[in-house]
């Protein structure tokens, strides 16, 4: 019985779970400014907007070095230094 009760407690807790997660990937990114997405669409060089997926693809690698788009460096949000 407490295995069974169990079971029942679990399988709503998942749900509820489940239920009350929402994602919603085809707006645009709050900590994108008009600026930088300016300087994005104007940077065909390091950068591809796979308008499929309403992303923004950095082309070049980040080896310890910022994040630019037509020459201009863009804030990093969320972004630690390991340094």
């Amino acid at each position: 019985m407490k295995k069974i009760v169990f079971t029942l407690a679990l399988l709503l807790m998942s749900l509820s779970a489940a239920l009350a997660q929402t994602w919603n990937f085809a707006d645009r990114d709050p900590f994108i400014g008009d600026a930088d997405e300016t300087l994005i669409n104007a940077d065909a060089t390091n950068w591809y907007n796979d308008a499929t997926k309403g992303r923004y693809n950095f082309l070049a690698a980040l080896d310890n070095a910022a994040l630019t788009a037509n020459g201009t460096e863009l804030p990093q949000f969320g972004i630690r230094n390991s340094a």
